[in-house]
């Protein structure tokens, strides 16, 4: 739960005398809390997105501007969001190194003068940072009664709307899941959750994020088309990257229904297409586009999807299993390759007379000739249960 600091910053900055002097493209960070820090070396206790503030009392004797350099470094390094600086008595000025130094890494720099009580600002920015963790909460229950009880709606769309969510207007769920192991703890889960706002921040400003079994769902307002989408899961999966490398994010896209009452729907099919995106390995999927898994992947009968499975490929799987040989494999590039042997023969580097015998040795024991269309879909079928079980 936290607040823009952009938003932060608007409502403040005259009635505290605050100015923006560096770091502008970081404005869209997330402010989790608020923590005062005069000793450098205690940078290492930020947990990530706390706005930090300083009169800089300890710089005395110190070369103001490498100390300014060296603390902004630290603390852009362990996650806080900003940093206030109380100007007029042990930093009388911000050098112009220390101001371009943030805006080169995107780290916003604010100033306030010596006459405003450092206590003030900070009673006045926690207040703010706990009401807008309240009207979250609200929101997120809102939502959750949209999607786990939609019919329900007078217990809903009247909040919904108030807050700028209309009931009527196009909707997308974003299903999230990171790879790397960052939400293997609390901590690493609140700073996951954070730097995808973050990003999130940076790519759009509409929408409403919560987790539900720890689970990261993002819901999108006003997103009909599906490029729209792409695109997005797109960023965020690129802007991601650059916060935490080897740490891969993948997202399931679910499609756009028109009528907050039917969040139920984009929700559970942006689960289904996180669980294709992790069977394709791909950062992000789209439940539109996923074919014949949009039906596969609906059913709960896992048991009817390997009895599927066995009476259409079993006697091959077992031959192969058994053998050691690799008909299955042939038998997809086969049906891949619409029943074209020279084209079998050209990924497979097999002459012609190879794949002939081959495909021939499938069908009988398969005990089919492929001929037929109802054979071929039924073939077909079972390789798309084959990659999903």
């Amino acid at each position: 739960m936290a607040i823009q600091l952009s938003r932060l910053f608007d409502s403040t900055k005259d009635l505290h005398q605050i100015q923006l002097r560096g770091g502008t493209a970081g404005l869209d960070n997330m402010v989790n809390w608020v923590h005062l820090l005069e000793d450098v070396s205690t940078v290492g206790w930020i947990r990530g997105s706390e706005l930090v503030l300083t009169t800089g009392i300890l710089s005395e004797g110190i070369d103001k501007e490498v100390w300014l350099l060296d603390l902004i470094d630290d603390l852009a390094a362990n996650g806080a969001c900003g940093l206030f600086v109380n100007v007029g008595k042990y930093i009388p000025t911000l050098p112009p190194k220390v101001i371009a130094h943030c805006d080169e890494i995107r780290f916003p720099l604010f100033t306030f003068p010596w006459e405003v009580h450092l206590v003030d600002i900070v009673r006045d920015f926690c207040v703010r940072i706990f009401d807008a963790e309240q009207s979250e909460e609200s929101v997120t229950k809102a939502f959750h009664r949209a999607i786990f009880q939609p019919a329900d709606r007078d217990a809903y769309v009247p909040f919904l709307e108030a807050r700028g969510f209309g009931s009527e207007g196009y909707y997308r769920i974003f299903a999230v899941q990171e790879q790397g192991g960052a939400i293997a703890n609390k901590e690493w889960a609140e700073r996951f959750d954070t730097a995808l706002r973050n990003k999130l921040n940076r790519v759009t400003k509409h929408y409403h994020i919560f987790r539900h079994e720890d689970m990261p769902v993002i819901i999108f307002p006003n997103m009909s088309a599906k490029e729209e989408a792409v695109e997005v899961s797109g960023a965020l999966c690129r802007l991601f990257d650059e916060q935490f490398a080897n740490k891969d994010l993948r997202i399931g896209i679910g499609p756009a229904v028109r009528d907050v009452g039917r969040l139920k729907k984009t929700y559970k099919r942006a689960t289904l297409a996180l669980r294709f995106a992790a069977l394709r390995d791909e950062p992000f999927a789209c439940f539109e586009t996923m074919g014949l898994y949009r039906m596969l992947l609906s059913t709960d009968d896992t048991d009817l999807l390997r009895e599927m499975l066995d009476e259409n490929l079993g006697k091959l799987i077992r031959f192969d299993q058994k053998n050691g040989t690799d008909n299955m494999e042939i038998l997809r590039l086969y049906i891949q390759n619409n029943f074209s042997v020279q084209q079998v023969g050209a990924q497979t580097f097999m002459h012609r007379n190879t794949i002939n015998y081959r495909v021939r040795k499938i069908k009988e024991i398969l005990g089919t000739d492929l001929e037929s269309m109802d054979e071929k879909l039924k073939c077909l079928l079972a390789f798309y249960i084959y990659d999903m079980l």
